[in-house]
């Protein structure tokens, strides 16, 4: 017992002994370690000089085909064969589709009618001159004034897109951003073009964004501001615009006199401008624009019945073909002659019987029918459609598309008063039709659907069409061809790729088709891309407040490009070029100021001699130096190699860091 007593006094006093001497060392290590990190960073010089900053916006995406070029025909044209599968290599002006040129006849004499039916349209719009009074529907304050006596509207709308514009909420707003802790309903101070204060409310934050809102009594639209914060703090400027605002528009006409001014408060139905020589010119206008789109597809569908195919527009490979419309216009015979058959009634069925019938729904492969159960008569009012004498009607499904030919075929008369071939494209959900059954063993299959001439729409008076008015109620309306094209196929360009964005809302109207990208491809390193904004999606979806919208940029394709590839665009929105700059990393931030170090003491290795610069503009590495240095001065500054960049950074007005 006595020998352990001693042995762990031993213990315990070398226990002692050594963390004496571990508390002794632990300076000199601590110094030692400090030495050590200091190594770890270098200490470089740069002096001042002028050049250029961009000031850049990127976005990531992956490479993806092009989405091609839509191959298509108007609206009543159907093809009778494909001439290309998917996937199969095109060149420019091969033909892809055959059509049915019965169709495209038929197509040809609709919208012939059309255009004899805009011609009475304009024709009809000799009216007398009238004049109009344009007033305002709120109360509010008119803030700007685009029109004079005398002006056209058509030229005053192309150039501003409003006649006036009226405030409706009395306030004025700017957007700016800040990192400055302020929120809603803060009151700031901002300061107009002329150097007047004047108060304002900080009205909506999200993110680094601040929308401030103030008087509309003065300021003007697009006016430069700058907004600061109770303290003094300044936290950014921009252009004012208003709050809440409503157009003043039209259409046509002279400005005869103009009863408003800018700055004046107005109340409901306020008078603002008269307008006179309204001869209907616009609306004469707008019908000449109408009659040449119908123009030009009555050329197009012209050149279409002389060619008897479509053809690609550009070389590439074939895409979107829907195999399911295949021969959905293939006719078993050319043409024949069709008696109408009825029923004879007794014992012995006939061979074939006729039903007359109304189109419910057409669809590529089939039409659905409410078939009577009388025989044909030879017109539609033996009984209604769908109207049995058991009270139950018999809606009838007939498929039409088959391969090789349509499983029934649909004829309409001929000029010879014959049944001829016409496909059914023709069938419209209303048109009375009949259908032709093959009778055996008592079961009535659907062998031919015929379509005679169906009635004619009512043309409606020019007059009430557009005016309105005249005894005896309002005429039918006339029912225009619709221009819309269906699409038949793609032609994919392979020479092509691209990559789409996104980009935020404040940065879009920065970006416009055709402006060159920087684009470059991870799978490809080392080498960049030159790009062109191709599309830009006018439809942004808002995320968390804070809208975004799809731009979608061209490249040329390099043989080592596939889909699916991460890539990364870079737009140039803005060049600030001759102005002093610095490295990013050669400054420093210090509380709220940003520094730099004019002088260096190698033995120290100590930076001396701070100046506060202050800065602009900044690309991520360069930095505009706007006061605090001159051209040729030069700075020292400690560079880590981590390559992390001063906090400072993060709050200069940069697009890209």
């Amino acid at each position: 017992m006595e020998d352990r007593r001693k042995r762990k006094s031993w213990i315990l006093w070398i226990v002692i002994v050594l963390a004496a001497a571990a508390m002794a060392a632990l300076p000199f290590l601590l110094r030692s370690n400090q030495k050590e990190s200091a190594d770890e960073a270098s200490i470089l010089s740069a002096a001042v000089t002028r050049g250029d900053i961009r000031s850049t916006i990127s976005g990531g995406g992956t490479l993806a085909e092009e989405a091609g070029v839509r191959i298509s025909v108007h609206k009543g044209v159907e093809i009778s064969e494909y001439l290309v599968a998917n996937g199969e290599w095109v060149e420019k002006g091969q033909p892809v589709a055959a059509v049915d040129k019965v169709t495209v006849l038929n197509t040809i004499a609709v919208v012939q009618k059309n255009l004899e039916y805009l011609d009475r349209q304009i024709m009809g719009l000799a009216m007398p001159k009238t004049t109009a009074v344009l007033v305002s529907p709120a109360a509010g304050r008119v803030k700007a004034v685009y029109v004079e006596k005398g002006d056209a509207v058509a030229d005053v709308m192309a150039a501003h897109g409003a006649l006036m514009v009226i405030s409706l909420d009395g306030k004025m707003a700017v957007q700016l951003e800040t990192e400055a802790d302020v929120r809603p309903g803060e009151n700031v101070t901002v300061t107009l073009s002329d150097g007047a204060e004047t108060p304002g409310r900080v009205e909506m934050r999200q993110g680094k964004r601040l929308v401030v809102t103030l008087t509309d009594d003065g300021p003007s639209i697009g006016e430069p501001v700058t907004v600061s914060a109770a303290d003094g703090t300044e936290l950014g400027s921009g252009e004012l615009y208003v709050h809440s605002a409503w157009n003043l528009t039209a259409t046509s006409g002279t400005v005869n006199v103009v009863h408003a001014r800018e700055g004046q408060q107005v109340i409901a139905t306020s008078r603002l401008c008269s307008l006179e020589n309204m001869d209907g010119s616009g609306k004469n206008d707008q019908l000449a624009n109408q009659r040449r789109e119908y123009e030009d597809a009555m050329l197009q569908l012209f050149e279409l019945y002389q060619y008897g195919a479509v053809v690609a527009p550009e070389a590439g490979r074939v895409a979107g073909i829907d195999k399911d419309r295949v021969g959905v216009m293939r006719a078993s015979e050319p043409e024949f002659v069709l008696t109408l058959l009825s029923d004879t009634g007794g014992d012995t069925p006939p061979q074939e019987v006729v039903h007359a019938a109304a189109v419910n729904a057409v669809t590529y492969g089939s039409v659905l029918f409410s078939v009577q159960k009388s025989a044909a008569s030879g017109d539609f009012k033996s009984a209604p459609a769908g109207d049995y004498s058991d009270g139950t009607p018999l809606i009838l499904t007939v498929e039409l598309a088959a391969d090789p030919v349509p499983a029934v075929p649909v004829l309409g008369p001929g000029e010879d008063g014959s049944w001829v071939t016409v496909g059914p494209d023709v069938l419209a959900a209303g048109d009375r039709v009949y259908i032709v059954f093959s009778v055996l063993d008592g079961e009535e299959i659907p062998l031919r659907i015929l379509r005679p001439k169906q009635p004619e729409p009512v043309t409606p008076d020019i007059g009430d069409f557009f005016i309105g008015g005249g005894g005896g109620g309002a005429a039918q309306p006339f029912e225009m061809y619709d221009l819309t094209e269906k699409e038949l196929l793609r032609v994919v360009p392979q020479n092509t790729m691209t990559v789409e964005v996104i980009i935020d809302e404040l940065d879009i109207l920065s970006v416009a088709e055709g402006q060159e990208a920087d684009v470059t491809v991870d799978a490809l390193p080392g080498r960049s891309f030159t790009g062109v904004v191709s599309q830009i999606d006018p439809k942004g979806s808002n995320q968390g407040g804070n809208t975004k919208y799809t731009v979608t940029i061209s490249i040329d394709r390099d043989p080592n490009m596939l889909s699916g590839m991460n890539a990364t665009a870079i737009l140039t929105v803005r060049v600030t070029e001759d102005v002093l700059t610095l490295p990013a990393a050669a400054l420093t931030e210090k509380g709220s100021k940003t520094l730099a170090y004019t002088a260096y003491d190698e033995e120290s290795r100590t930076l001396l001699a701070p100046v506060e610069v202050e800065t602009g503009v900044s690309d991520g590495t360069t930095v505009e130096v706007l006061s605090g240095l001159e051209e040729g001065t030069t700075v020292w500054y400690t560079y880590y190699e981590s390559g992390v960049l001063p906090e400072f950074l993060s709050g200069l007005p940069m697009e890209n860091a």
